[in-house]
């Protein structure tokens, strides 16, 4: 089990969130299993034992919705739970994604107790963000988002933010990377929102690819000019550490997809939440043997899936970089009778171009 699931994307409020974000992706995701409830304490204990009975090294990654409506309460508990297990000499960390609309100095102070890398969710300048995330009644949410993080920030705990690159925001990389680093934002990520764009249909505030490049290599070049070590763009970090050599890489570009599942309130297990929430990747459940799990009907489909798809990569000159991708972007072609992925072309424009602007400016 070493090698399986050592991240688990815990939701412990399922899809409940606070905010009604006009893109939010578990819209299309939830798929034909529908919960919505808050996950208890016993369930809560034996998703830490399921993780940690098995494996030394776990990253918790606390998701949702919006997870911080499970109340400090919760993760007091998720803490205590793990603690025996520290004492065991597991290494544990935890990280937890937020829009950051509910942290107080209460949340702050629990984060730098407790060790927590917190990332929120800020797509860019006041305008480009409200556009998109509000709240239910419609009201904005940028001046909320700001003051969570800059609480985080004095906490000494903010690991940095994602921005989604979206129809009202991708014309306008260079005034959102000013925003960022003015306001002390350092580490980001520059999410696409995926979906393929035909003339039949075209996902909510979704962009075609091309501009996603030109948004990301017009970030490169103020990256290059600014030549600040502190910041990183997570995204064009990974591709030049990997075309310098290096070994870092984001779970996009793992291949290693099976490493990564999710974990709902009830605690059913299944992969990466990316993907659709559907019966045939369901694992199992926390209160499961987790070799039992692992051996799974479907968890052996889904890893030999997996395989099928990163060995038709294998004599790609960009294999050592992609690793195939995000499974997310993987489809059956019934004509073809095999895999594929709908932005590989344009994955391999996006490496190239990387590669093209180190070379101008002689860093490789």
């Amino acid at each position: 089990m070493n090698a399986f699931m050592s991240t688990p994307i815990v939701k412990p409020v399922d899809f409940a969130c606070n905010l009604s974000c006009s893109y939010c992706y578990t819209k299309d995701n939830i798929g034909d299993l529908l919960i919505n409830s808050v996950m208890d304490y016993s369930t809560l204990a034996s998703t830490i034992d399921f993780f940690c009975s098995s494996q030394n090294n776990i990253e918790f990654i606390w998701h949702g919705g919006e997870p911080l409506l499970a109340g400090i309460e919760f993760y007091t508990k998720a803490i205590e739970y793990q603690s025996h297990w520290l004492e065991k000499g597991k290494n544990i960390t935890n990280s937890i994604q937020t829009n950051g609309t509910l942290v107080d100095d209460k949340w702050a102070n629990f984060f730098k107790n407790n060790m927590f890398r917190v990332g929120v969710s800020l797509d860019g300048i006041p305008n480009h963000h409200n556009n998109t995330r509000r709240y239910k009644n419609n009201s904005c949410s940028f001046n909320d988002v700001m003051r969570g993080i800059r609480l985080l920030q004095e906490s000494g705990n903010f690991s940095g933010v994602i921005c989604c690159v979206n129809e009202f925001n991708y014309k306008y990389p260079a005034e959102i990377f000013d925003f960022f680093i003015a306001n002390g934002i350092s580490k980001i990520k520059f999410n696409r929102l995926r979906g393929k764009i035909n003339k039949n249909h075209r996902p909510t505030h979704c962009v075609p690819f091309k501009d996603y490049i030109t948004f990301l290599t017009t970030i490169l070049d103020l990256w290059l000019v600014v030549d600040n070590l502190e910041i990183e763009i997570r995204e064009l970090q990974c591709i030049i550490e990997l075309l310098l050599g290096g070994t870092n890489r984001d779970c996009v570009l793992s291949g290693e997809c099976y490493k990564y599942c999710t974990v709902y309130s009830d605690g059913s297990i299944f992969s990466c939440d990316t993907l659709p929430r559907r019966k045939d990747l369901c694992f199992g459940n926390v209160s499961h043997n987790p070799e039992d799990v692992s051996k799974s009907l479907t968890f052996q489909k889904f890893l030999s899936t997996c395989r099928v798809i990163r060995d038709q990569c294998m004599t790609c000159n960009w294999n050592h970089i992609c690793k195939g991708g995000c499974l997310q972007d993987w489809s059956f072609d019934r004509t073809a009778q095999g895999f594929r992925n709908a932005y590989c072309r344009d994955m391999k424009v996006l490496f190239e171009s990387v590669k093209s602007i180190l070379t101008k400016h002689n860093l490789i």
